[in-house]
């Protein structure tokens, strides 16, 4: 979505309150929330069949581009299926594009769910990693747990790049751009599997 600028200004003016209200009420303000900032970033590298893993209760992406498959551990209604990262039963290369947008640090075993997206996704195929900035992380999940329907379930701290970094280079994947947005406080990584040469 390319944004006017009267809405990038309303955004950026109003952008503390992201901290505080949730998805549904950011929109209801007229705000870009957290979550469609997500969306947004990732539009442009989607290609193929496409895998949201950690959709949320509403799999929200997979419903707003009209296709693909949306997983989550905790929530079934709504997700096309109810499984962890790390059990993915597909089959391999079924998948162009996966997203993880501000998932990984919510799963336990990274190692498992790294190797598990290695094998679904397309050797030409886009891994997107999403992470928040992790004192954004902090702050905002110290701020929403009245209303947080992840409390408990989170890793607070989240990811840094050089632990995904180091979950990309143990498991036949570069990081082959970073794409920072929502003035630098969130990053997207652009994972692809490594060229494997004889």
């Amino acid at each position: 979505m390319n944004k006017n600028f009267i809405q990038i200004t309303k955004d950026f003016i109003c952008f503390p309150l992201l901290f505080f209200i949730s998805h549904d009420a950011a929109r209801k303000l007229g705000i870009t929330s957290l979550q469609d900032e997500r969306f947004n970033v990732c539009m442009p590298f989607l290609s193929g069949n496409v895998l949201d893993v950690g959709c949320g209760k509403d799999n929200n992406f997979i419903k707003r581009i009209g296709y693909g498959v949306g997983i989550d551990p905790y929530f079934s209604d709504g997700t096309n299926m109810r499984v962890k990262a790390e059990d993915m039963d597909f089959g391999d290369k079924s998948f162009k594009t996966i997203t993880m947008m501000g998932t990984l640090r919510y799963i336990k075993n990274r190692q498992k769910a790294m190797e598990q997206l290695s094998r679904v996704l397309d050797d030409d195929g886009f891994l997107l990693v999403l992470e928040n900035h992790p004192l954004m992380n902090m702050v905002r999940h110290a701020l929403i747990k009245w209303w947080n329907p992840y409390v408990g379930m989170e890793d607070v701290i989240g990811m840094k790049k050089k632990d995904i970094e180091l979950l990309a280079n143990g498991n036949n994947f570069m990081i082959i751009a970073t794409i920072r947005y929502v003035y630098g406080l969130s990053v997207m990584y652009v994972l692809m599997k490594k060229t494997i040469t004889p």
